[in-house]
């Protein structure tokens, strides 16, 4: 059930706005068996990937307004989650490890200069 929802999802999120399916993100039919498999596995990882982005992108959110707000100590444990979730994805290869290398760096220097005010 939850597997057909979630192709579901990732079907319905390749629609315009009319409801047909916008041209460049026309599903190919696939012809063999082992084509339709993979057609399977590529809706239910990206559906899979896409909730791992969000959610990192949350928590980096949520470092960033914690350092803007001046929280050290808020921002310090949202960072050390916000690493936890970065190094996930990169291991995962949803995002690029250097990617996340950047990204971290980029949060640890904030995280830094809001403790430095507080």
């Amino acid at each position: 059930m939850a597997d057909s929802l979630a192709y579901y999802r990732a079907f319905n999120s390749l629609l315009s706005d009319d409801g047909r399916p916008r041209e460049r993100d026309k599903p190919k039919m696939p012809n063999t068996e082992s084509s339709k498999k993979r057609l399977r596995q590529n809706a239910k990882q990206r559906v899979h990937n896409r909730a791992i982005k969000s959610n990192m992108r949350s928590t980096i959110r949520s470092v960033r307004e914690a350092a803007e707000s001046g929280d050290g100590e808020k921002a310090q444990a949202a960072f050390r989650l916000a690493v936890k979730k970065l190094d996930r994805a990169a291991s995962k290869n949803v995002i690029h490890r250097n990617a996340a290398a950047r990204t971290k760096s980029r949060l640890s220097k904030l995280v830094k200069a809001a403790g430095a005010k507080a």
